[in-house]
Parts: structure tokens; C-alpha cells; sequence
């Protein structure tokens, strides 16, 4: 069995989940629609692996919402 998560952790959790939604829908409104599954598809592998949980939970944090897309190292490719 797997320890539950923490208070703390679980919201850490929810706020980065909810970032990385709404940073992929204004990169899919950005992105040719041709190009968009393709990045679509790295996107959340890297986020699967845990690879963005702190930079959104940072830009969740700094930036006024809606928030800066180009605060995620992996969205800033979609974003140029």
C-alpha cells in the first residue's frame, strides 16, 4: 500500500495538474493544429514523469493568472 498524500502535497498536486491543463489549451489556440498532437504527445509524457511539478507550481505562485505559458521550460518551445 501506498502512503496517502499530505494536505500540502496533494494541493501542490491540484495546482499543477490544473496549470498544466490550461497552459496546454492556450498552447493549442497558439500552435498550428498539425503540429499540436505531436507536441501534444511530449508534453504529457514529461508531465507524467514529474518533470513540471515545480515549474508550474512556481508559476502558479509568481505569475498573475491567467499565468505566463512561457514560465514552463517544456512549453516554451510551443510558445515561439
Amino acid at each position: 500500500m501506498q502512503k496517502a498524500l499530505a494536505y500540502k502535497e496533494a494541493c501542490n498536486l491540484h495546482i499543477a495538474c490544473g496549470l498544466f491543463l490550461h497552459y496546454l489549451e492556450c498552447l493549442q489556440k497558439r500552435c498550428p493544429a498539425m503540429e499540436f498532437p505531436a507536441i501534444q504527445i511530449k508534453l504529457e509524457e514529461s508531465f507524467m514523469s514529474g518533470l513540471m511539478d515545480g515549474e508550474l507550481v512556481s508559476s502558479a505562485e509568481n505569475n498573475v493568472p491567467p499565468g505566463d505559458i512561457c514560465s514552463v521550460q517544456q512549453f516554451r518551445r510551443g510558445c515561439l
